[in-house]
């Protein structure tokens, strides 16, 4: 009996261990049964079990700031100034400067300044180029409205239909289906079609004379009148 209570103290006492070793270690001891695999839910189809090995930490960082940050450094910014008003300045070595607006509103210089590009916040884009001519994109339009030094100025809608307009008040419009059409600072105007037919149109006064030029088969005939 005696003999039967020490065996049966030590086989609750072999449990006892067994049970601690599996719950601390994940391993049961060599006497007992090996667990079977535990079958993959849905929700862990596909996810590996863990190794116990530290992660690597996930990278948040928005690629834009990610991109501006390598930017900066590969350009090798010099210094930035916070201004009173809110905007704030980035110099970088090559003498380029950024310059951003509180609005959104960028302004860069080139280091010779004389190249400046302003990205607006609605859109809009302005170019100043060494050449002194002046670029300016309308965003809500979709209008390029170029300015040369001599003062000439040319107009690209998105239609196609492109406007010059000359120092001397002189206007040529190019429609999209290649009729071109001059208005002159006198208000006689000249529409010139691809079928190259010439209407002229001269004002005296109250009136107007129209002269009509046409084409047909090598020959020219005018029609005129008064309006």
């Amino acid at each position: 009996m005696f003999e039967f209570k020490i065996n049966l103290e030590l086989l609750e006492l072999n449990m006892k261990t067994n049970f601690e070793n599996y719950i601390l270690t994940g391993n049961p001891s060599r006497r007992s049964k090996s667990v079977p695999p535990r079958v993959l839910g849905n929700s862990d189809k596909g996810q590996s079990a863990s190794t116990g090995e530290p992660s690597e930490p996930a990278d948040f960082t928005d690629p834009e700031y990610k991109q501006d940050d390598e930017k900066e450094e590969k350009e090798g910014i010099q210094g930035e100034i916070s201004h009173p008003d809110g905007k704030i300045e980035k110099v970088y070595k090559n003498g380029c400067r950024l310059v951003l607006f509180p609005n959104g509103t960028q302004k860069e210089v080139s280091g010779d300044g004389k190249t400046i590009t302003v990205n607006f916040f609605n859109g809009d884009v302005k170019q100043v180029l060494p050449d002194e001519r002046v670029i300016y994109y309308y965003a809500a339009a979709q209008i390029t409205h170029t300015t040369y030094p001599e003062g000439l100025e040319v107009l690209h809608f998105s239609s196609g239909q492109i406007e010059k307009h000359f120092p001397d008040g002189r206007k040529e419009i190019t429609f999209p289906d290649q009729t071109i059409k001059n208005l002159f600072a006198d208000g006689h105007e000249e529409s010139i079609f691809p079928d190259g037919t010439i209407v002229r149109v001269q004002r005296y006064d109250a009136c107007k004379f129209v002269s009509r030029f046409f084409s047909f088969h090598g020959s020219t005939f005018t029609a005129n009148g008064i309006f």
